[in-house]
């Protein structure tokens, strides 16, 4: 039986190499030896006592230190390898391989936007972010990738928040969740689906079986004033009576779980929104609770700031419509390839900043400045980041907005300051 030191390393050649590196002997506990005695005896019998207990219980004694960041709980899926392969930590790749285990999630729902994200994520951020995705209710999920998606950017919100000191949301009341018995019998009944993300919770759209056309404008209603701890199984018997509810949209804050307040309810015909308006509007649904109610306008209005104040009516109308017909249609509609960074040094020209943000991800093609209109030297101070794909645009974003340039830079002043006072 080999011997071994107070911090169980094994007596051998390399341990006694490093006795003229260590002349302090009143200093260390390590057995060489010249240090052989009781504290050896002492240690021998530990490991004998441990030994002992393993062959009782079947098991190798090379096996002993085996710990659960090796092996979990239990057996490894087939699938643990192909995270490792994908560069995900060890302590990380394990944990998903624990949810893959309970059947809450499987190795194939998860797209490689999720599986990018966690491996950017700290270790301990992600270990944290999963074991809030295993708690989470995942019956009413369609896309666990997204879910878990949203689930890392609500704790990068949290984190940042915290960092820089300004305050949590907290819950003003016990959020217990929507009673998902009456969600199944309204689920059964009516034949609806109900998908859950992190941002919102919605039910039907369309109907089963539905022929018809796609509702259109007039068809939506507003629902404001919803008591926070309420969800769509009180919600759905409501709008039901004035008329076929084409799909509902509870609008829900990741932060503190609860629903923002207000709500988005698609009739099939006008004349049901009209209805719900006439019915709902002002109705106390909770003791002094009254809801808002009215028909939804659309969104299709845009504020642009910063514009020459010597330009004119038709001057501003002719540019603008330039760039719709041109670039901001295609690019937010379809490719979505490209960052807006703002509060850039002014006086960095295209040449400088590509060279700096090509540093930071990969995939950057093209940098778009716009000249101040008070020098054509300087920039306005913000700049549009042209990438090959979503998927860099994507990654991109995360990097920069975790603050790793401040980082590089901060590194680079100590620098200077150890060469300045060091030379």
């Amino acid at each position: 039986m080999p011997e071994y030191c107070l911090y169980g390393v094994k007596c051998a050649a390399f341990i006694a190499s490093f006795r003229c590196l260590l002349p302090m002997r009143c200093f260390l506990p390590f057995c060489f030896t010249c240090r052989k005695a009781k504290k050896i005896v002492k240690i021998n019998k530990i490991f004998k006592e441990k030994e002992e207990m393993a062959e009782g219980n079947g098991e190798l004694v090379d096996d002993i230190n085996v710990k659960s960041e090796d092996r979990g709980d239990g057996e490894r899926t087939e699938d643990y390898p192909k995270l490792l392969e994908y560069g995900l930590d060890k302590k990380v790749a394990g944990k998903l391989d624990d949810i893959y285990k309970t059947g809450k999630l499987a190795h194939v729902e998860l797209d490689e936007r999720a599986l990018d994200a966690l491996k950017e994520f700290p270790v301990e951020g992600a270990l944290n972010v999963l074991s809030q995705f295993l708690e989470s209710n995942l019956e009413h999920v369609s896309n666990k990738s997204a879910y878990l998606c949203g689930v890392m950017k609500t704790y990068r919100q949290k984190s940042r928040a915290s960092q820089q000191g300004v305050p949590t949301p907290a819950t003003t009341v016990q959020v217990k969740g929507p009673d998902e018995e009456k969600i199944k019998k309204i689920l059964d009944r009516t034949g609806y689906t109900l998908d859950v993300t992190t941002g919102q919770r919605k039910y039907g759209g369309p109907p089963p079986n539905w022929d018809g056309p796609t509702p259109g404008n007039g068809c939506e209603v507003f629902c404001g004033k919803i008591p926070k701890d309420m969800f769509e199984d009180e919600l759905i018997p409501l709008f039901e009576n004035c008329g076929t509810i084409w799909d509902l949209r509870l609008m829900m804050d990741p932060m503190t779980g609860t629903n923002r307040g207000y709500a988005f309810v698609t009739f099939t015909t006008r004349e049901a929104a009209s209805n719900a308006v006439k019915q709902l509007d002002n109705h106390e649904i909770k003791p002094g609770k009254c809801l808002k109610i009215n028909i939804s306008v659309p969104n299709l209005r845009l504020f642009v700031g910063n514009i020459p104040k010597s330009k004119g009516k038709e001057e501003i109308l002719e540019e603008f419509g330039k760039l719709t017909g041109k670039k901001i249609g295609v690019t937010i509609s379809f490719n979505n390839h490209r960052l807006f960074v703002g509060n850039i040094p002014k006086n960095r020209d295209h040449d400088e900043l590509l060279e700096e943000f090509s540093k930071h991800a990969p995939g950057l093609i093209e940098v778009i400045i716009y000249s101040s209109p008070d020098d054509k030297k300087k920039n306005r101070g913000f700049c549009f980041l042209e990438y090959e794909s979503h998927k860099a645009a994507s990654l991109a974003k995360r990097r920069l907005g975790t603050g790793r340039t401040k980082v590089s830079v901060l590194l680079l002043l100590l620098l200077l300051f150890f060469v300045f006072f060091l030379f």
